[in-house]
């Protein structure tokens, strides 16, 4: 789904909303998983964090005039970017957003059987005609206002002047998301909640030893060993897994041109070691294994214009 055709689905909703409510259900962490509960809300709640998801909505995609829409397997150091997930393996706690789609038969949270405590995520569901948007949102503890033995919490009551006592814990929701799925594909925008919540880096890493094999099989480099040892570092492993999905050069570019390119451009040259034949490369240092990495990644670009050489982290190719 490109750009366009996202935002015009997103603003069907946003065109609409007076005509679809707003549920909302709490992700609680359990020792057997993550469980859903439905929240049961007043109607003005309901309504107001709808209207509020709406807003955010609105601003962070539609109004957004800079966003840009990546595949994640396609990550680069842009910081405007919506990933749309292209994985084959998909991080098993996110499986909860496929359960809403199949099913919204879920128990109601109860303060009996459940805790506030527990809530680790909040998720919004909408629809509107033939779509269906889940989004996500990570809970913290100091989303959490709790009551305790230190002291009588007070709050503003009625007029300027009245305070009551708080009677009961109080949970703040930003009707805000990290991510989403809209019909059948995933956006990401905060990667750093799948990262550390999700174990996103090991689907990562898994991912960047299957190019591994397709940089073995292109010969290269003298030894593949010599990246392997580096899957541990995520960074590599994104930069693996980017080139194993959309290389310009790797398998496109015959090994002979790719080897007259390090020897002849400036920034290369000199920073390679080769076999003794001279038609592999051997990365022997951290930084040759980079280079190879920006050289697969066809980061070293020359202005036709100007004829300077540039070190490009974020390129799109331009239909012509």
């Amino acid at each position: 789904m490109n750009k366009s055709e996202l935002v015009t689905v997103i603003k069907t909703f946003i065109d609409n909303q007076n005509g679809f409510v707003a549920e909302i259900f709490f992700v609680l962490k359990n020792s057997a998983g993550d469980i859903l509960k439905r929240a049961d809300l007043e109607s003005a709640a309901q309504t107001n964090l709808k209207n509020e998801f709406i807003v955010n909505l609105n601003e962070r995609i539609i109004k957004n005039e800079e966003l840009s829409i990546l595949p994640i397997s396609n990550f680069d150091e842009r910081k405007n970017v919506l990933f749309e997930y292209d994985l084959d393996q998909i991080p098993v706690g996110l499986n909860i957003l496929e359960e809403l789609q199949r099913t919204e038969d879920f128990p109601l949270f109860s303060f009996s059987n459940d805790r506030l405590d527990d809530i680790t995520g909040i998720i919004f569901l909408i629809h509107y005609n033939d779509n269906t948007l889940i989004s996500y949102k990570r809970n913290y503890p100091i989303n959490l206002y709790k009551r305790d033995r230190n002291g009588i919490p007070l709050i503003k009551w009625g007029n300027e002047t009245r305070f009551k006592e708080m009677p009961d814990d109080i949970l703040r929701i930003y009707p805000d998301f990290d991510f989403f799925r809209l019909n059948d594909e995933l956006f990401i925008r905060n990667i750093n909640i799948l990262e550390k919540f999700f174990s996103f880096h090991e689907i990562i890493k898994s991912t960047a030893v299957r190019a591994l094999s397709e940089i073995e099989s292109a010969n290269l480099i003298e030894d593949i060993d010599s990246l392997e040892e580096m899957i541990d570092d995520i960074t590599f492993a994104r930069k693996l897994t980017k080139i194993g999905s959309h290389s310009p050069v790797l398998n496109r570019i015959p090994a002979d041109t790719i080897i007259e390119f390090v020897n002849t451009y400036p920034t290369l040259k000199g920073k390679f070691e080769f076999n003794e034949d001279n038609s592999r490369i051997k990365l022997t240092t951290k930084k040759s294994k980079r280079l190879f990495l920006k050289l697969l990644n066809d980061d070293y670009l020359q202005s036709q214009l100007t004829e300077l050489h540039y070190d490009s982290l974020a390129k799109e190719a331009v239909e012509i």
